[in-house]
């Protein structure tokens, strides 16, 4: 009987694993997670390194999901957004940091209420701090005056002395002389666009990138400025547990460089391939080690030649990723789309959504993604991609969007 039963549990087994409609319900932690016949991957690489490839499926980590674990899963952001909107004034992205018990953005901010297409002149970085991380973030000075932009922050706290390294663009010593511009006009809320910022005067200014950053000891500063030995365009560093610098730069292609100590000697590590096609131009590089210690990056994408009638476009984001840091793979899936939902319940689409950033949790989990935005749906007969910098369009601000962690 014992061999009867067993054959026929045997049996049974192999039925039900044949069905082409078999499904399996796991259950891990606190999620359930559905994993379907057909194999969807053979190595945790065709999981974007975002999770691990378990009998031909892929179990994301959080906050990432989708069949190859490529998609943010992405909460109600809340309104007013994080600064910009309320004072109404343009500002175009940045990252915080969490210290004396409250966050401290620092963000690229327009001068004289100017619009984004005066950036070669008048970006400055602002520093404002928030209860919330979500924002509104209130102003508290400015800690890199014009001209500095694309700013990213990070904390290192190794002993009582904390240090604040502030990465960007720019020289931020009040070289240029900011643009005069008149005021924004009518307020704009994320999901109102029905009044259009009044059209203000572009400024077109050739500038060459500064290879300083600056590091304080307080938030408030003062803030003082060290050279890198190269050229650095839209910098974006992270600091490993072992203490070792990471520098990801954008020269055209994207490298990174790395040092034991912010004074150097750096060394050039790795080359990022190009990325995939029909993903238009990448851009905003934002590097991170995850976790598990795999390496990635988010990026920007745009395609300004998208033929016009509503001149949109559906590229957005995208994600470069690595085991080692030294070999790199992409993917055409997009972390990230220009639409957003609200706590209100209300969803936007913005014209563009560029600058990522992440706020990590204590875990080293991403909790929540910062974008610089422009709340136009498009502007013709521009690309969307330039809404951003078209006059009369041309008022951004910086929008925090929680992750489902």
């Amino acid at each position: 009987n014992n061999m009867i039963n067993g054959l026929f549990r045997l049996i049974l087994l192999l039925v039900f694993v044949a069905s082409s409609s078999f499904e399996l319900q796991v259950e891990q932690g606190n999620e359930k997670i559905q994993q379907q016949q057909t194999p969807l991957c053979s190595t945790d690489v065709d999981c974007t390194l975002n999770g691990l490839c378990i009998s031909g499926q892929c179990i994301c980590d959080k906050p990432w999901t989708g069949n190859d674990c490529g998609s943010l899963d992405v909460l109600p952001a809340s309104k007013p957004g994080a600064y910009g909107v309320t004072p109404n004034i343009t500002s175009w992205g940045g990252n915080m940091v969490f210290f004396n018990e409250e966050y401290h953005l620092y963000v690229a901010e327009m001068a004289g209420h100017c619009g984004l297409s005066s950036w070669h002149y008048n970006s400055r970085v602002t520093h404002a701090t928030s209860k919330n991380i979500s924002g509104p973030y209130v102003k508290q000075d400015v800690a890199l005056l014009p001209w500095a932009h694309n700013p990213q922050i990070v904390l290192v706290e190794n002993g009582s002395i904390p240090l604040f390294v502030l990465f960007h663009i720019g020289p931020g010593d009040n070289s240029t002389t900011p643009s005069p511009c008149g005021s924004h006009g009518e307020h704009l809320s994320p999901a109102n666009t029905s009044n259009f910022p009044k059209q203000r005067q572009e400024y077109v200014h050739s500038v060459t990138n500064g290879q300083v950053f600056h590091t304080a000891t307080d938030p408030a500063g003062p803030w003082t400025s060290h050279s890198l030995p190269f050229g650095c365009n839209n910098p974006s560093p992270f600091l490993m547990n072992n203490g070792t610098w990471l520098l990801l730069c954008n020269a055209g292609a994207w490298y990174i460089h790395t040092a034991h100590t912010l004074n150097g000697p750096w060394k050039t590590i790795a080359q990022l391939p190009h990325n995939p096609p029909n993903t238009g131009v990448w851009e905003d590089p934002y590097l991170f080690v995850d976790k598990r210690g795999n390496f990635h990056a988010l990026a920007h994408a745009y395609d300004h030649h998208t033929p016009c009638g509503l001149c949109n476009s559906p590229l957005v984001s995208g994600h470069y990723f690595s085991k080692d840091g030294y070999t790199w793979n992409t993917t055409t899936t997009q972390p990230y789309m220009h639409n957003v939902t609200f706590t209100d319940g209300s969803t936007h689409i913005f014209s563009t959504r560029e600058r990522p950033k992440f706020f990590f949790g204590n875990d080293g989990v991403p909790t929540h993604l910062i974008n610089g935005v422009n709340p136009h749906q498009t502007c013709p007969p521009n690309p969307a991609c330039s809404c951003k910098v078209q006059p009369g369009y041309d008022w951004d601000f910086t929008l925090v969007q929680p992750l489902n962690v």
